[in-house]
């Protein structure tokens, strides 16, 4: 498994965001994990940056990288960007908004990776569908 040794330091986890409820989500099943800057992500595994991926949650210990995509997203980019991790070895899982799933099934359709939608009901603490493969 490759090894991710980022700098600077991780972006604390801030506010009611995506990667914060899901940096919730692992702690609470005993997961270590953090979150990145994309940026730092990318550098640090010799990745193109880009502006498609913005934040990334880090599960050292299962090898896997969340990354946290918007309604914005281009999905064919965000699918080589995710297709470069697969390659050096992370297992992926894509977190976007409910009403982007389907066009993510579409653009991502055969990458082994995993997506979940994830939405704010009205107590506003944001959930999350289980993984579906595109």
């Amino acid at each position: 498994m490759p090894n991710v040794t980022p700098s600077p330091a991780p972006v604390p986890p801030l506010g009611p965001t995506v990667a914060a409820a899901a940096q919730e989500y692992w702690r609470g099943l005993g997961e270590t994990s953090q979150v990145f800057d994309w940026a730092v992500i990318a550098s640090a595994l010799g990745i193109e940056p880009g502006e498609v991926i913005k934040t990334a949650v880090v599960l050292p210990q299962l090898g896997r990288i969340e990354c946290v995509l918007d309604d914005r997203t281009d999905m064919r980019r965000a699918g080589e960007q995710l297709s470069a991790l697969l390659v050096r070895g992370w297992s992926v899982n894509a977190l976007l908004p409910m009403q982007s799933l389907g066009a993510a099934h579409q653009a991502l359709r055969g990458l082994r990776i995993h997506l979940q939608g994830w939405w704010a009901p009205d107590d506003q603490r944001l959930r999350f569908t289980s993984p579906e493969t595109p």
